[in-house]
């Protein structure tokens, strides 16, 4: 029996995300299936292509090697769809794009209008996590979040560099200037639960040793909602949306600069629809 390009497709599969239950996600297939698929291609070719272990699918050389044909097909596929839209002169369609909370309401909403325009047939679904998002399980088409160490195996491009700035609102400015010199003893609103092993975190814990009172937030948003209510001291992303109507404290940067990228799988690569997002991404944070 010969093998069909579905089959090269599933053997690419497991090769690049080593389980079943990715595997599946990849190819939008349940797990059950992607075994069954396996199963079937390695009677067709009369051999194993996968050892078996608790850690998931480790590919023999015959696999790879078919998996390499599946990159092809991936990659024509792309360049083919990239085709029939220029084709088209419409850049229409759904994209997946996953975001922080905080970049979705100050940075993208705001300028969504100018987005109608550029691109007035394009579908967006969005989805915000502030924890890391694995584009490689295919969930969603392009993510825009912070990253200094971007995943080898994504694409993408980097939007933006910013530091972060400590900021209170001015009804906290006279309870923060008359700690000047002693940080520690200030109301801080921290990054916590899933965000707990955030680097703004980390950067404070100087600080937060004997703080006055400490309130932790799983959103960033609502973290920043909390200064802007005159709960106290955060440390935030300097950048423009985020930092206005807040008062700028005089204090050592508890964080290094990051960078904001634009990721995606590789097999969206040539994606117009993905590329004229990120391209009005980069366009709103210029001004910031």
């Amino acid at each position: 029996m010969k093998l069909s390009s579905d089959d090269l497709m599933v053997v690419l599969a497991l090769c690049q995300e080593g389980t079943l239950e990715r595997a599946g996600q990849f190819l939008s297939r349940d797990a059950s299936s992607v075994f069954r698929a396996i199963k079937r291609i390695e009677a067709k070719i009369g051999g194993p292509l996968f050892e078996r272990s608790k850690a998931g699918f480790q590919p023999f050389p015959a696999a790879e090697e078919l998996a390499e044909k599946g990159r092809d097909i991936s990659a024509a596929l792309s360049k083919a769809n990239a085709i029939c839209s220029e084709i088209g002169g419409i850049q229409s369609g759904k994209l997946r794009v996953t975001t922080t909370d905080v970049l979705l309401e100050h940075v993208i909403l705001p300028n969504m209008g100018a987005l109608r325009q550029m691109m007035p047939q394009l579908s967006v679904q969005f989805s915000t996590s502030n924890q890391v998002v694995q584009l490689w399980e295919r969930g969603f088409d392009l993510a825009i979040r912070p990253s200094s160490n971007p995943p080898d195996q994504l694409l993408g491009q980097c939007l933006k560099r910013f530091g972060y700035v400590a900021v209170c609102a001015r009804d906290y400015e006279q309870s923060a200037q008359a700690q000047r010199g002693d940080f520690s003893k200030l109301n801080w609103l921290v990054p916590g639960g899933a965000l707990k092993q955030h680097p703004i975190r980390k950067g404070l814990a100087e600080q937060m040793k004997s703080a006055a009172s400490i309130l932790s937030f799983d959103s960033m948003n609502q973290m920043l909602h909390g200064v802007h209510l005159g709960l106290g001291v955060a440390v935030i992303p300097d950048l423009a949306p985020l930092t206005r109507g807040l008062v700028r404290l005089d204090m050592p940067s508890a964080q290094d600069s990051t960078e904001l990228w634009s990721l995606y799988h590789p097999s969206n690569r040539g994606n117009l629809l993905l590329q004229g997002f990120t391209k009005f991404v980069k366009t709103a944070l210029a001004d910031t």
